[in-house]
């Protein structure tokens, strides 16, 4: 299901970005998976948090780290949501401030935090990107593209964007415990 079983915060300069696979947290015999971030609470030293979920995941996997904000380009975003998900309504949405701690809903976590981007991306979900709002195929695998024009405004270099999927379906709303990342370089 991809449900948050723990959470775990610390003043420590000792969390980094990175999702590991570990034993069996919650008895069903599959490895689980952590998730940390050093950007906890939008503070970038002196805290951290970590997640541990269910490893039963919808996962998401992009090809492309990073765009340029003077040529634009394509991401292409793979969904993988497997044969539970087949027919399932898609929609991506970003955040321009990170992943943790996330936003809780009905007992899951939507790794990405509130801006204006995400409020962008739910109001205007075909604006940057395409084949959003697309049903998953038989197998529960989908793409969603995302199209930075070029010359894009240079203000934005540095800028990290993280995408995220909730898919609506026969299970009711399931969040990707995952999100990919996509730089935006200046060049």
């Amino acid at each position: 299901s991809g449900q948050v079983l723990r959470t775990l915060v610390a003043e420590t300069e000792a969390y980094v970005s990175q999702m590991l696979q570990i034993g069996d947290v919650n008895g069903d015999r599959r490895a689980d998976i952590v998730i940390s971030d050093y950007t906890f609470e939008g503070r970038t030293t002196g805290s951290g948090m970590a997640r541990v979920f269910s490893s039963d995941r919808l996962d998401l996997q992009c090809a492309t780290q990073r765009l340029s904000l003077f040529k634009g380009g394509q991401a292409v975003i793979d969904v993988h949501g497997g044969a539970g998900h087949a027919g399932d309504l898609v929609l991506m949405v970003g955040s321009g401030s990170g992943t943790l701690p996330g936003i809780g809903f009905m007992g899951q976590t939507l790794l990405l935090n509130p801006d204006p981007y995400l409020s962008f991306t739910l109001s205007a979900p075909l604006a940057l990107l395409y084949n959003n709002l697309s049903l998953l195929d038989a197998q529960g695998e989908g793409k969603v593209g995302f199209t930075l024009p070029p010359l894009s405004p240079t203000s934005l270099g540095g800028t990290v964007l993280h995408h995220s999927a909730i898919l609506v379906g026969k299970q009711g709303l399931t969040f990707a415990n995952t999100s990919v990342r996509l730089g935006l370089d200046l060049f």
